[in-house]
């Protein structure tokens, strides 16, 4: 992340993956979470912008082209339609914008556990 960007942290909730001490200045952090409820416990200052949505439906209109980093950590693979929710993300982002995510193998303690 560089100062001034535009991150949308997908399906982090209450916990953002960059905390707002770790970010560099005139970033603008936005969270999208398909839990309103989640997002609300993250607290004042986590994020910029909220919003509430499945990253696999239909796109949100308003951050279409609006984002430099979009973020995920742990999160696709509790998506079931997979392409729709990396269409949306592509549209999302700016020319030259990036998707950094971070996925639990089959191994992970949850993944086995399912």
């Amino acid at each position: 992340m560089v100062a001034g960007m535009t991150v949308l942290d997908v399906g982090s909730g209450r916990n953002p993956t960059v905390p707002a001490a770790d970010r560099p200045p005139r970033t603008t952090y936005l969270g999208l979470d398909i839990s309103s409820d989640e997002l609300r416990m993250s607290g004042h200052g986590a994020y910029d912008g909220l919003f509430v949505a499945d990253i696999a439906t239909a796109p949100i209109p308003s951050l279409a082209g609006a984002v430099d980093l979009a973020l995920s950590w742990q999160v696709f693979e509790h998506v079931k339609q997979l392409d729709r929710a990396f269409d949306n993300i592509y549209t999302y982002l700016k020319p030259g914008g990036a998707l950094v995510s971070l996925f639990s193998g089959k191994w992970s303690a949850f993944g086995v556990v399912n």
